[in-house]
């Protein structure tokens, strides 16, 4: 192989290597005021996904006082649509997949949010959209 060839299958790879795409860790951010109660949502702020228009987030519920990366304390996750326009996220939407400490599916069960965790929910996923 010359190196002109050579140099083309270099910059090829490189600029296929630039397209690889990126893990970003989630970044959890407590919504859920301090004082509200025993459970403690929070919400990931480094994934929130916009697919044909309709705003994805995905949420964390723990026990009050433990993190949210917190090892062997039971945990649910929520998938959410926030409906931006209508300034509101569905209830039917919020489906909460609970694990227990050993990161074992347990049940499914319909979550709500209060109104601050609403308020700052779409806050963060609707803005600048």
């Amino acid at each position: 192989m010359d190196r002109f060839n050579a140099a083309v299958v270099v910059a090829s790879l490189l600029a296929l290597g630039g397209c690889a795409k990126k893990v970003v860790p989630p970044e959890w951010v407590r919504i859920t005021p301090e004082g509200a109660g025993d459970r403690v949502m929070y919400l990931d702020d480094a994934h929130i996904v916009v697919n044909a228009g309709v705003v994805y987030v995905s949420m964390q519920s723990r026990k009050a006082g433990s993190g949210p990366d917190a090892a062997g304390v039971p945990f649910g996750l929520i998938r959410a649509e926030a409906n931006c326009p209508a300034h509101r996220i569905d209830p039917t939407a919020l489906k909460e997949e609970q694990y227990d400490a050993a990161g074992r599916h347990v049940t499914m069960q319909l979550v709500s949010l209060s109104a601050e965790e609403t308020a700052d929910v779409l806050a963060r996923a609707c803005k600048g959209r």
